[in-house]
């Protein structure tokens, strides 16, 4: 992501990593997000409610 300020909402994330026509589920990012701050910490992605992911 070169734009680390910038909110990313769940469905522009799919469409960057799957593609606009691939059907995945509802909580896929979430899931991924989880195993992502598992791996590098908690402090590097900030959730904005109801819209997206954010990098910090």
């Amino acid at each position: 992501m070169s734009k680390p300020s910038k909110v990313f909402s769940r469905k522009r994330i799919y469409e960057f990593l799957w593609g606009k026509n691939c059907k995945v589920g509802g909580r896929t990012i979430d899931v991924y997000i989880s195993k992502i701050r598992q791996e590098i910490g908690l402090g590097y992605i900030k959730t904005t409610k109801g819209i997206g992911y954010q990098l910090e």
